[in-house]
């Protein structure tokens, strides 16, 4: 982080609490929304893969109710 960005960080950081947040939130909705340009494409990318992976028997499904029952033991979750 440059010396600029870092004094402005400092100056955000004395903000009342409900205007730091205004602020996050309109940061976090801008690079979000950059960052979503390419998320369709890596989805169905991603989607394509795991098909290929479960037709060519690379990989295999569990149900969910033997995950959730592992899941349970492991972390002795009630039922």
């Amino acid at each position: 982080m440059n010396n600029v960005t870092q004094q402005l960080v400092n100056q955000l950081l004395q903000l009342p609490a409900g205007e730091r947040i205004s602020v996050a939130r309109q940061l976090f909705i801008n690079v979000d929304n950059e960052f979503d340009k390419d998320s369709e494409l890596d989805w169905e990318r991603e989607i394509r893969k795991r098909l290929s992976e479960l037709d060519s028997n690379k990989v295999s499904c569990v149900p969910w109710n033997v995950v959730k029952e592992k899941i349970e033991l492991k972390y002795h979750a009630p039922n």
